[in-house]
């Protein structure tokens, strides 16, 4: 993990250095088309794995739960900080 934090830290490093040149603003665009590749490809290897569409309703099942739960959550969360301390006396 610390390796790939690194390697990060030092492309970071080197974009802040190399900004000006403008090969740079069109790498956004290869990173884009990298990304969709790489969770087309994701996909693939999940769904050739037999046991999953086993399970799906049990998996689809635990992905909601999760999901309601970290959205209530939040929702919580966002109330508490909104009444401690974004309300002004008075005002809604």
């Amino acid at each position: 993990m610390i390796e790939i934090i690194g390697v990060m830290c030092i492309g970071i490093g080197l974009g802040y250095l190399l900004r000006r040149f403008p090969i740079l603003q069109e790498i956004g665009k290869a990173i884009s088309v990298t990304i969709w590749l790489m969770l087309f490809f994701l996909g693939m290897s999940i769904g050739a794995i037999p046991g999953i569409f086993q399970h799906i309703g049990q998996l689809g099942g635990q992905a909601t739960l999760l999901a309601l739960a970290g959205t209530a959550g939040s929702i919580l969360a966002a109330s508490a900080v909104h009444r401690l301390f974004l309300k002004k006396e008075g005002k809604p």
